[in-house]
């Protein structure tokens, strides 16, 4: 039963004059609970304007300036329009004023550019693992991931509520630390900290 049928069922006994403790009890709701959801029934929450409105021509700018981002790949946040059009208002305001112009804060996911022979070659590898009847004893699991000072890598930015969040995966240099882990078929686990650039070699080394 979604809220929305819980709701209507909950209208439907007050009418009825069922008392408010009887209906938590059938629901296993509390008692404010249910008072709440019969004061709130048929009401709309009203979006909230802010207080404070950016003039028509600073809105075409902040719309500007996010197209430009997306196209180029490159995340916008609110505190980068702010500065960009050196905005005399608060963040709240310019987030509040991107959501009444139908932007959304989304998380761009990562895209990788692969070429035909490349998905080709991850196919043939796929079905040769499998038709070769590889047993998963035999099987070491490895990765390793890169902690850098420049932050998280996630990359949040104002888009379209309905444009479809696209990236480029960006390296950024940095300096930093690389954790190589290893899952061995038994369960075990060994690890190795990677000093310097690395390669092929190194890789092989290692294992």
């Amino acid at each position: 039963m979604n809220l929305e049928d819980k709701k209507s069922l909950i209208i439907k006994d007050k009418r009825s004059g069922l008392s408010l403790e009887n209906m938590s009890k059938i629901y296993g709701l509390s008692r404010s609970s249910i008072q709440y959801k019969i004061n709130s029934y048929g009401k709309q929450r009203k979006k909230r304007d802010p207080k404070f409105k950016l003039s028509k021509n600073v809105r075409k700018q902040m719309q500007s300036v996010i197209n430009k981002n997306s196209v180029d790949f490159v995340k916008c946040s609110s505190l980068d329009i702010t500065n960009d059009l050196n905005i005399n208002a608060s963040r709240s305001t310019v987030c509040q004023t991107l959501r009444c112009m139908q932007f959304d804060y989304k998380n761009l996911p990562n895209k990788f550019a692969l070429t035909c022979r490349m998905m080709e070659n991850r196919v043939a590898c796929a079905i040769k693992f499998f038709e070769t009847g590889i047993s998963l004893n035999k099987v070491i699991f490895s990765d390793e991931k890169l902690f850098t000072l420049h932050g998280t890598d996630s990359f949040y930015s104002w888009l379209l509520k309905k444009q479809s969040p696209k990236r480029v995966k960006q390296i950024v240099r940095s300096s930093g630390i690389m954790v190589w882990a290893m899952i061995m078929p038994n369960g075990l686990l060994s690890y190795e900290i990677m000093i310097g650039k690395q390669k092929s070699s190194n890789y092989t080394a290692i294992i």
